[in-house]
C-alpha cells in the first residue's frame, strides 16, 4: 500500500493535536494530581516537594482532628448543592419549554436567565445580602440557596435548550392524538426522552454549588466547605491534611457523578439488548 505525502502530513497533524490535548489535560488536572501526591507526605513533610517520606499520617489527622471542625460545613454544602441541583433542573425544564414554545414573554427569558453569567459573583452576593437586610432578615440558608440557584440556572438552561433542540415535537403530537393528556404526555413520553438532559442540568447545579465561594461569602452567615477552608487558610498554618481533604472531595464528587449516571447507562444497555432480541 502506497502512502501519499498527504497521509504523512495528516498523521503528524493528528499527533500534534493529540499532544496539545494531552497538555491541556495536564494543565487542568495536574494540580489535582500534585495535591493527591502531596497528601501522602510523611509526618514531617510540608506543602511542597521534595516529599519527606510516604505515609497516611495526614489522612489520619484529617479524620481525627479536622472532622469536628469541617463536619457541619460539609453537611451544609452537600445539602445546598443537592437542593441547587434539583431546583435548577426543574426551573430549566420549565423555562426551556416556555422558550421553545414561544409563550408570551418568552423572548425575555433568555437574556433574563443568561444575565446571571454576566454579573460578577461578588456583586451578586452583595446584592442578595443587602436585599436580605432590607427585609430585616439575617442572610442564611435561603439566601445562600438563592444565590447558588441563580448562578447554576443559566448552565442548566443551556443544557436543556440543547436537548430540546434535538427533540422531535411530533412525538408529543402523536401522544396527544392518541388521547394522552398534557401531563401524561410529559411524564410518560417526553420525560423519559429528555431525562439525560435533566440529569445533566442537575449535575451542573450540584457541582457549581459544591465549589462556589465568591457568591457565598457575602450571602450567608453560615460557613460552607469553601468558606470554611478559606477561613482555615487565612488564620491557621497550612498543612498537607488540607490536600487530603481536597483529594477526598474530588473523589467523592466523581463517585456521586458516576452513581447518578448509572441509571441512564443501565437504561441504554436495556434498550440495546431489547433491540437485539427483536
Amino acid at each position: 500500500m502506497t502512502r501519499t505525502p498527504g497521509y504523512a502530513r495528516e498523521r503528524w497533524v493528528n499527533i500534534g493535536l493529540g499532544a496539545y490535548f494531552a497538555l491541556i489535560l495536564l494543565f487542568l488536572y495536574g494540580p489535582i494530581i500534585v495535591m493527591a501526591i502531596l497528601s501522602f507526605q510523611g509526618p514531617q513533610g510540608g506543602m511542597t516537594f521534595p516529599m519527606q517520606g510516604i505515609s497516611l499520617d495526614w489522612w489520619g489527622r484529617l479524620f481525627r482532628e479536622r472532622a469536628a471542625e469541617l463536619g457541619p460545613a460539609i453537611v451544609r454544602t452537600l445539602v445546598v448543592a443537592v437542593e441547587t441541583g434539583l431546583i435548577a433542573a426543574a426551573f430549566s425544564v420549565v423555562i426551556a419549554f416556555a422558550y421553545r414554545r414561544r409563550l408570551p414573554g418568552s423572548r425575555l427569558l433568555f437574556p433574563a436567565v443568561i444575565l446571571a453569567l454576566m454579573t460578577p459573583g461578588i456583586l451578586l452576593g452583595l446584592g442578595v445580602s443587602l436585599w436580605w437586610r432590607l427585609l430585616n432578615l439575617q442572610p442564611g440558608h435561603l439566601s445562600l440557596l438563592g444565590v447558588h440557584v441563580v448562578w447554576a440556572l443559566p448552565f442548566a438552561f443551556l443544557v436543556m435548550l440543547a436537548v430540546l433542540n434535538r427533540f422531535d415535537p411530533r412525538i408529543e403530537e402523536s401522544a396527544r392524538d392518541l388521547g394522552a393528556s398534557e401531563l401524561r404526555t410529559f411524564f410518560e413520553v417526553v420525560m423519559p426522552i429528555i431525562w439525560p438532559g435533566v440529569l445533566s442540568a442537575a449535575l451542573f447545579g450540584f457541582t457549581l454549588s459544591l465549589n462556589e465561594f465568591e457568591r457565598s461569602v457575602l450571602a450567608t452567615s453560615q460557613n460552607t466547605l469553601p468558606l470554611q477552608l478559606w477561613a482555615m487558610l487565612t488564620v491557621g498554618i497550612i498543612e498537607p491534611d488540607l490536600y487530603a481533604l481536597g483529594t477526598l472531595t474530588t473523589l467523592v464528587t466523581f463517585v456521586i457523578v458516576g452513581a447518578l449516571f448509572i441509571p441512564t447507562l443501565l437504561g441504554q444497555l436495556r434498550r440495546v439488548s431489547r433491540r437485539g432480541t427483536e
